[in-house]
């Protein structure tokens, strides 16, 4: 409903909630359930989500801390009222007509992302929805209610963030990092004081507000230049000096981590390839695996390089290095007799040669 008020009709997400039924009735017509404690299911057909109308109460802190009831007596209103966000709270019936209980779509007339309910206060995990809505729709100017953010605020202050579990914490920032403005999430999250609550390691660096406004501008020129995740990720990373990211609480996947490190590691390095002779120029090259292996991670680090440094001017030298030293015909090295170590040297040597040849056309 909310994509659809909002004119994206290219959005296949279509969420169907089902009233007066069982799981086992779900069940018995060939619906999958998506796992046995929660009450949503997969159309045999259409693959669409099919939830059984449900409330919550909480019982303990943190996201897992509810118990969930889903009897055949739940009421549509039920369901609607434990919804987040005014927008994600209306619903239409079979004859087309819209539910609206909580001024959802007088909040999207007006650009606010607001509470439904008290309840919002109880799912730690609605704070870092709250941010990333507001990276995904914030070209539509929407902008987070004033009595929503003060609920946030006071969320922060109760330590209840501390109980997410990291798994949560990232699908959230992964989402957000796919959106427009990643850079919406981040700085939310900052001013509610919700970024040092669920990721401590970055104290250091949010606490330098000239560096923190320095990662921001850097992720909008990423997300700007690039569709590839782990570039953006990688380029806003490789700000935050003071940030130890293979020791971080958040459980970034591997390859983010990778990335990471190696930008980090040889950043020097790449700051003074303008000034390095051609066997060093090389040997540089032969370390972010210009010529072979994953040419996926190369251009990602020249492209983060450049994102960080605020100029094409190494990216574009490096790249037209690449190409001259590719090339290099190894099978006619190996054809000359060169083997093993020898091969390898005369590889380098070739390259070298080839670059010299670079600089003086």
């Amino acid at each position: 409903m909310r994509d659809r008020l909002l004119g994206r009709t290219q959005s296949a997400d279509c969420d169907w909630v089902v009233i007066g039924a069982t799981a086992e009735q779900m069940i018995s017509r060939g619906f999958r359930p998506i796992e046995a404690s929660f009450p949503v299911f997969i159309h045999p057909e259409s693959g669409d989500e099919f939830a059984l109308a449900r409330c919550e109460r909480k019982v303990a802190p943190g996201y897992h801390g509810f118990v969930c009831c889903f009897a055949p007596d739940v009421t549509l209103e039920q369901d609607l009222l434990r919804r987040d966000l005014t927008i994600n709270a209306m619903a239409m019936d079979s004859q087309g007509q819209i539910i609206d209980l909580v001024g959802g779509g007088r909040d999207i007339g007006q650009r606010w992302l607001r509470h439904v309910s008290p309840a919002f206060a109880e799912d730690p995990l609605r704070v870092l929805r709250l941010a990333r809505f507001q990276a995904q729709l914030y070209d539509l100017g929407f902008r987070v209610a004033p009595e929503t953010a003060s609920m946030v605020r006071a969320m922060v202050g109760t330590g209840e963030l501390a109980f997410l579990a990291g798994e949560r914490v990232w699908r959230e920032t992964e989402k957000a990092l796919a959106s427009a403005h990643p850079e919406c999430y981040f700085s939310a999250l900052h001013e509610w004081g919700a970024l040092a609550a669920v990721v401590p390691e970055l104290a250091p660096s949010l606490s330098d507000e000239q560096q923190w406004l320095h990662s921001l501008s850097v992720l909008q020129q990423a997300t700007a230049r690039s569709a590839d995740l782990l570039v953006r990720f990688a380029s806003w990373a490789l700000t935050m000096t003071d940030v130890d990211w293979q020791r971080l609480t958040l459980p970034i996947p591997r390859r983010y981590g990778q990335l990471v490190q190696i930008a980090r590691q040889l950043r020097d390095d790449y700051d003074q390839v303008m000034t390095m002779t051609a066997t060093q120029l090389v040997r540089f090259l032969t370390r972010i695996a210009a010529w072979h292996g994953d040419s996926a991670r190369r251009d990602r680090l020249l492209l983060t390089w450049a994102i960080v440094a605020v100029s094409d001017r190494c990216d574009n030298w490096l790249r037209s290095c690449i190409s001259a030293g590719q090339q290099v015909d190894k099978a006619a090295l190996y054809a000359e007799g060169y083997q093993g170590k020898d091969l390898g040297m005369a590889i380098e040597q070739a390259r070298v040669s080839q670059i010299e040849r670079l600089w003086q056309g």
